[in-house]
């Protein structure tokens, strides 16, 4: 494989898949972003997930998204929207895929640190999205918190960060736009997913972010994380 990221959409057929793919290598190359996208249909494409940084499924296909994410768990699998796909928008689908990608890929697809951002932080009031980073008892996360203010204030984004223990999370569930686990507390993170459904997106922080407070590569992951979900909604 390339350096570049890569794509694959997957439809029953590869047909029409294929002419979207088409498509955004188009826009992909004219908008100077390192990203490759292939097509194949739905029989051929469940045996090469491993290949690829991203995988995206037609609304035929968008049934096998918890099949896929169980076959290659470490590859970003979601479906694209009816209009987004009928419409064939390049556009919008390589913005979804560059959403998904894993922070190191991401970064190897220049341009789109500012659009994300403002995808991630837009909202229609205008009010600030939120932002919770939690651990097993809430201290960790309490100094962590004032580092991702810090560079939330120097990036100039429009979101509030809160901390508090994940525990307190699972049985008093708040409001908010993304929540991410400190890695020592993985199990519970798990079940947090139950409890807030598709309402927020949940992830863990990487030992490596957490141990280090990593505020700019946390901050990053928070992005991408509500890109992704208000892509997907």
């Amino acid at each position: 494989m390339s350096d570049d990221a890569t794509v694959i959409i997957i439809c029953p057929s590869g047909l029409t898949s294929a002419m979207l793919a088409t498509r955004m290598n188009k826009r992909a190359k004219e908008r100077g972003l390192e990203v490759v996208t292939d097509s194949m249909p739905l029989r051929r494409g469940q045996g090469a997930l491993e290949n690829y940084d991203v995988v995206l499924l037609s609304p035929g296909c968008a049934s096998f998204e918890r099949e896929f994410k169980e076959i290659a768990p470490e590859v970003a699998v979601s479906p694209l929207s009816r209009m987004v796909y009928g419409r064939m928008e390049a556009d919008k689908a390589l913005d979804q895929a560059l959403a998904l990608m894993p922070l190191a890929t991401r970064n190897r697809a220049e341009n789109v640190d500012e659009s994300i951002a403002e995808r991630a932080t837009a909202t229609a009031s205008g009010a600030p999205k939120k932002l919770i980073v939690c651990c097993a008892g809430g201290m960790s996360s309490s100094l962590l918190s004032q580092k991702v203010k810090d560079e939330i204030t120097a990036r100039n984004l429009n979101i509030e960060v809160g901390w508090t223990s994940v525990h307190k999370l699972e049985f008093e569930p708040v409001e908010a736009d993304c929540i991410l686990v400190g890695p020592q507390v993985s199990p519970i993170a798990a079940r947090l997913k139950e409890v807030y459904g598709d309402t927020t997106p949940v992830a863990l922080m990487s030992m490596r972010d957490y141990g280090t407070m990593d505020a700019p590569a946390i901050v990053n992951q928070a992005l991408l994380l509500m890109a992704e979900h208000d892509l997907s909604r």
